[in-house]
């Protein structure tokens, strides 16, 4: 029976029950930690679910045109392949790191400049003109709270590849991090 005029009694707990929750919570912080750190990277999800770790493969240049089609094929909304790498030349930071995505919104693949990377950024205006000199039309768009640039125009691979070699110095045979969401890479 509930009586309106009782105390309500306090969840008492002991001290060391306390030290082994606390435990528990770092390990489980420290867990997470040394799976991204040694397995993949921590990425929020495009539609709103929780963040997951995803895990890098390394794919060339050469490769981005087979990557896109796969994914033109295979994915749905929200889902996306980026390729990280580092300019030919500069050294291999969190600074220098450009990311170049591809990504299907509403049924449309398009290639996406996200402005969350320092690189990514810092480069925004020479890429705009890039992209236009070739034609193509970026549009600033933002999803998520993340803004970025999306080109859904004339040949994605291309202009992807373009950039990667004739900006950033890349060869045809160098390697690049790629990472996928929602479809599943198949070399």
């Amino acid at each position: 029976m509930f009586d309106a005029g009782a105390t309500p009694r306090r969840l008492k707990l002991s001290f060391p029950l306390v030290k082994i929750l606390i435990v528990i919570v770092i390990l489980v912080a420290l867990g997470v930690a040394l799976l991204v750190l040694t397995r993949g990277v921590l990425v929020a999800d495009r539609s709103g679910g929780p963040p997951r770790v995803i895990t890098p493969q390394s794919v060339s240049v050469l490769q981005v045109p087979a990557v896109v089609e796969q994914l033109r094929v295979q994915g749905n909304d929200a889902s996306w392949a980026a390729f990280a790498f580092d300019p030919k030349g500069e050294p291999d930071t969190d600074e220098t790191t450009v990311n170049l995505q591809y990504s299907v919104e509403k049924g449309t693949i398009g290639m996406d400049w996200v402005l969350l990377g320092p690189r990514n950024k810092t480069d925004k205006e020479m890429i705009v003109a890039f992209i236009e000199q070739r034609g193509h039309k970026a549009i600033e768009k933002e999803g998520n709270g993340v803004k970025y640039l999306r080109v859904e125009d004339g040949n994605l691979s291309e202009l992807g590849m373009q950039i990667i070699e004739q900006v950033y110095h890349l060869g045809r045979y160098d390697n690049m991090a790629l990472l996928t969401d929602r479809f599943v890479w198949k070399q």
